[in-house]
């Protein structure tokens, strides 16, 4: 909730009791009150410091307005010091007195005419000076300012500057969801870089944990290698406070209670232990009709290294979980490019809204240096800012600001102050480098030096980075692999560290689930296991090294993103159309290819696949090989046959040309005959009457 100052004369000690005691009631707990034996001024303090510090932390400021309070001379230092510090100020008439007036601007609360709704409008107040404030919030002992390229988590909800405008417009969003008109589901979306994971976990979870009668917030969690799991492990650790001790018998029971869940919930018809599941939640953070908040962080992962029956199984039990009856919301942050996955998943019925991160804008730039850097005492020289928003001018500047400035925290903070100097110090002139883009270039230098007793082999190195902490996307972008530590070559595993150590790669996992918990052990029925990834995409642009690893490695790693699209789609089909699925081509030579160059870069599945589409391969051939000579004897059989045929044919027709020339030779035989005979008439009939006239 909102951190709150009561000011107060001590004469008015009962007032100031009596509101306490209604603010604890109303779910307020980080409170203020000089006397309070808990949250008071500790014996032994200074009193003036202690009471000029928790009047700069608070958020507002509780006025108890009486005569007793106009009178003190202290209680307006109080009233002034919050003014000059633009405090949100609540002047509340407890007693029916002559109080004189905070100012024009202030509208008193007066309990004596109607104390209940004027409490009512008072904490409503107090709750959205939570929500939207960004203050009030501690900073852990020995925590940067600066977190560096990795996304900020709810520790650093102190530091996290610049997005107060899109916090305060992703709660009102939320708020729309307690109509029947919002979709149970918001898809925050945005490059990668934007900042989508910093807005969830250290802007919107951290302002809606202040509002514990309206809100339980479960905890963040990604999708990884096990969404179902981490699903069910959310729903588990929001019925165990955070900061909670269990004892070993509650332990017990609570690994109990989350086996017996997890049953049910993968059932098919989760309905019934779902309301369960919402009540003891409710029940145990005494908010019976609060919304619940179910945030999931980098929910691309469900379309790039999870299962793909485990995602759609995830899918419908989210679908239960966001069901109309249900108290549930759903956030999850997802890369504008994954928003087409999103809308055709499989298994995924209930609606969502997307909310549109645009990336940072230049001119907050400052907001993001002092806001964390005040924090601290650190003083910022107007020209280091000048220099570093004119150096910020590449889509992925967000994380190289955030890397620059840890490493200049590291170097100069302990001199008070930040510089242009000191960030000047950072870049390589006669490379025409800016301290943006050395900075991540120096720190992999002093990691792995390429000469010395700790020199590095950069082949093994580059066998951990390809495949596993890298893949090409649908537009051929070079973007972040998440990959288990137990798939990374061995012998690489020491580079790593050093990586993790310099802030370049991260690693998360193992028993993480049940962070916020120190009592309770590895959640045994998940699968767990360390999980490292490259800081940002950021690294693939200015780490020299990587970047031509990634130009001469490209061929390979789209060919492999192919490859593994072309196992999933296969490993979907039914078992009668498995073999329509498989390689085939020059898809199957270059997966032959690389597999024999570099057996290590594919899993189990994946050369089980290119020996499956192999042997159909080897089978067709055979086939084709076995249908040609066949085809070959028949053609030769056909030949033979067609040859005789041909003869016979050839014999017949010229039995039949010789028979028509007898048949023409007799036919001008007979006819000659004929003609003789018809000239022997007619010379016969000529002498015959020759000599009929000589007589």
């Amino acid at each position: 909730m909102a951190r709150i100052f009561i000011s107060h004369s001590s004469l008015d000690n009962a007032a100031a009791s009596s509101l306490l005691e209604w603010l604890n009631a109303d779910g307020f707990s980080n409170i203020f009150l000089d006397f309070d034996k808990e949250a008071g001024i500790k014996p032994g303090a200074h009193w003036e410091t202690t009471l000029y510090r928790e009047v700069k932390r608070a958020q507002a400021i509780i006025v108890i307005q009486t005569q007793n309070w106009a009178n003190s001379t202290w209680c307006q230092v109080e009233y002034s010091h919050a003014r000059a510090l633009g405090k949100a100020i609540f002047p509340v008439i407890e007693l029916p007195a002559d109080a004189s007036e905070l100012g024009s601007d202030l509208q008193a609360i007066n309990l004596t005419v109607d104390r209940p709704g004027g409490l009512e409008r008072l904490g409503n107040a107090l709750r959205e000076i939570a929500l939207e404030s960004s203050e009030g919030f501690d900073m852990p002992k020995g925590t940067s300012p600066f977190p560096g390229m990795s996304s900020f988590d709810e520790r650093l909800a102190a530091v996290f500057f610049g997005r107060e405008e899109e916090i305060s417009r992703l709660i009102e969003t939320l708020r729309s969801r307690w109509s029947a008109d919002g979709a149970p589901l918001i898809a925050v979306l945005g490059a990668s870089g934007s900042g989508k994971s910093s807005l969830l976990n250290a802007g919107l979870i951290p302002r809606l944990k202040r509002d514990t009668r309206n809100w339980v917030v479960l905890p963040p969690f990604r999708p990884e290698f096990d969404p179902v799991g981490m699903l069910i492990d959310a729903l588990t650790l929001g019925t165990v406070r955070t900061g909670s001790v269990l004892t070993e018998k509650q332990q017990e029971k609570f690994l109990q209670r989350r086996e017996s869940w997890e049953k049910e919930l993968r059932s098919g018809s989760p309905e019934k232990c779902l309301r369960e599941v919402a009540r003891t939640i409710r029940q145990t953070h005494s908010a019976v009709d609060a919304r619940i908040l179910l945030p999931i962080d980098q929910a691309e992962e469900l379309f790039t290294i999870s299962d793909r029956a485990e995602a759609r199984e995830f899918f419908t039990l989210l679908n239960h979980i966001l069901a109309p009856r249900m108290p549930f919301v759903g956030v999850a942050t997802i890369r504008s490019d994954f928003l087409g996955h999103l809308q055709t998943a499989d298994g995924l019925n209930v609606p969502f809204d997307p909310f549109l991160l645009d990336p940072m804008p230049l001119e907050r730039i400052g907001t993001l240096v002092r806001g964390p850097a005040k924090l601290v005492g650190l003083t910022v020289e107007d020209g280091f800012v000048s220099a570093l928003r004119s150096d910020a001018q590449s889509s992925d500047a967000l994380p190289l600001i955030a890397y620059t400035l840890q490493r200049l925290y590291e170097r100069y903070g302990e001199t008070g102050s930040l510089t242009l100097e000191h960030y000047e110090s950072l870049g390589d002139p006669r490379s025409g480098l800016n301290p943006l883009e050395n900075a991540v270039r120096l720190a992999v230098h002093e990691a792995l030096p390429e000469s010395g007793p700790d020199a590095v082999d950069y082949n093994v190195l580059r066998d951990a980075f390809i495949p596993e902490l890298v893949r090409v996307n649908e537009d051929g972008e070079f973007v972040r692999r998440p990959a288990k530590m137990s798939d990374l070559p061995e012998n690489s595993r020491s580079y790593i560290d050093r990586l993790v150590a310099a802030r370049l790669l991260v690693t998360h996992g193992g028993s993480a689930s049940a962070q916020g918990h120190s009592s309770l052990p590895e959640l045994s029925t998940s699968k767990r296991e360390t999980i490292v990834e490259v800081a940002h995409e950021a690294l693939f642009r200015v780490w020299p090294q990587l970047v031509r690893w990634l130009d001469e490695e490209s061929e390979f790693l789209i060919g492999k993103a192919r490859l593994e699209q072309a196992l999933a789609d296969w490993q979907a089909l039914n078992n009668e159309d498995r073999n329509k699925g498989l390689l085939s081509d020059l898809m199957l030579d270059r997966a032959k290819l690389w597999l024999l160059e570099h057996p290590s870069r594919f899993n189990e599945d994946e050369r089980a696949f290119i020996a499956q589409s192999n042997e159909r391969a080897v089978s067709r051939e055979k086939r084709q090989q076995s249908l040609q000579r066949t085809m070959t004897v028949g053609a030769v059989i056909a030949a033979v046959i067609f040859a005789v045929i041909g003869i016979l044919a050839w014999s017949e027709r010229n039995s039949a040309i010789e028979e028509r020339a007898r048949a023409v030779q007799a036919e001008k035989l007979a006819d000659g005959r004929a003609r003789m005979a018809a000239l022997s008439d007619m010379a016969l009939r000529l002498l015959t009457q020759g000599d009929a006239e000589g007589a």
